[in-house]
């Protein structure tokens, strides 16, 4: 799991990806936009 971040127009409206990713071969598994809440990631960890 990995996350990023930026941001649209100014620093407070940030738009996250997370990602899953195998290190063996630099597949992305799933991959999510959106805050950085909790519920997020758990969609992510839905796929």
């Amino acid at each position: 799991m990995d996350e990023r971040w930026s941001y649209v127009h100014d620093k407070r409206h940030q738009c996250w990806l997370w990602h899953a990713i195998d290190h063996r071969t630099g597949e992305v598994l799933a991959y999510a936009f959106g805050t950085r809440e909790h519920r997020v990631l758990e969609e992510l960890l839905c796929f």
